[in-house]
């Protein structure tokens, strides 16, 4: 959550962005701003102030405070790379991170936050010339992005597409694509497809995106699904779900040899869970990951869509170094990675 400073200084900031108090231009005074905004003349001068310290505003002894004239160049001085490292399931990620800073600090001063960090930092990462690289951030992080929009800061997110915001993304349709044609190539028929996804949530929105490009690949190459063979899961408990999904894929006569599992974690034991029923991936079925799982490659019958992870760190470093005019939107398609 931002403060109270913090939402007056996002108030102030998006005033000068929409023209109200231009260039030079006076700042009202600050009880006009307490009525404005509703809030304690103290709020009031210590934002301005931190306005004034990060260069949006300026003081003239005796006459006032006025906003500043925007800097002429859109490149950045320095860079933030924010980052969910801690998470357990992103095992290496504070590393990628670091690499990835690393290789910008080779040019400019580069810094890497946990996501817990930003809020009590905004005030440095709202300077003049500041940007920012968002890795797989979440709607927690909207907030913000949006104050740092409102104040000029330019960011760019890695993994995930929210709003109008620049982004570097895997494209999911064509690598389905890829995938299904590999899957149906296996038996020569274009049989039914098993699909196994996690829930649709708002702070994953690749999970939708997986879906949506899953059924119009069907759609597009005449695949058809079968009702029982579809499983939207939660994933908490991940034995009983996984003690469901085996029962439900093998334990019938009419099993699919076609399956597509979109969720990497549960790739390993559900493909021991499946050979200990005696059900082997190359002769029973064969199976599709979205994502790489490195204990799984070269196996035969499994076939991964591997997000190409250092690409995406190459185009944000060209994004740095680039001056930014328009948005910068990309989607690379996955590698993918046959027996």
């Amino acid at each position: 959550m931002l403060s109270k400073v913090e939402i007056l200084k996002q108030k102030i900031l998006g005033d000068i962005s929409a023209g109200r108090i231009r260039p030079g231009q006076a700042l009202p005074s600050r009880h006009q701003f307490m009525r404005r905004y509703g809030c304690a003349r103290g709020s009031i001068d210590v934002a301005v102030g931190e306005l004034v310290q990060s260069g949006y505003l300026y003081s003239r002894k005796g006459s006032g405070t006025f906003v500043a004239t925007p800097q002429a160049s859109k490149k950045a001085t320095e860079v933030f790379v924010v980052d969910d490292f801690t998470s357990p399931d992103q095992v290496g990620r504070y590393l990628q991170s670091g690499l990835l800073a690393a290789e910008i600090q080779r040019r400019m001063p580069c810094y890497v936050y946990h996501n817990s960090e930003v809020n009590v930092n905004l005030d440095r990462i709202t300077r003049p010339g500041s940007a920012v690289i968002w890795v797989r951030s979440s709607y927690a992080q909207l907030q913000a992005m949006d104050f740092l929009a409102s104040a000029g800061i330019p960011q760019i997110l890695i993994g995930r597409s929210f709003r109008n915001y620049d982004c570097i993304t895997t494209d999911p349709f064509s690598g389905i694509r890829a995938g299904l044609e590999w899957l149906t190539g296996c038996s020569g028929l274009k049989e039914p497809v098993a699909f196994v996804s996690p829930v649709n949530v708002p702070d994953l929105p690749y999970i939708g995106e997986r879906q949506i490009a899953f059924y119009r690949n069907c759609v597009d190459m005449g695949i058809s699904l079968r009702p029982e063979w579809i499983f939207e899961m939660k994933f908490e408990n991940m034995r009983d779900d996984l003690n469901m999904l085996v029962d439900s894929l093998f334990g019938g006569k009419n099993c699919p040899r076609s399956i597509f599992l979109s969720h990497i974690t549960a790739a390993f034991p559900l493909i021991t869970m499946a050979e200990a029923r005696g059900k082997l991936p190359g002769r029973d079925f064969n199976i599709l990951l979205f994502d790489d799982e490195p204990k799984l490659r070269g196996c035969p019958g499994i076939a991964m869509l591997r997000q190409r992870w250092d690409d995406m760190w190459s185009e944000a470093v060209s994004w740095v170094l680039q001056e930014r005019d328009g948005s910068f939107r990309k989607k690379l398609q996955p590698e993918l990675l046959t027996p």
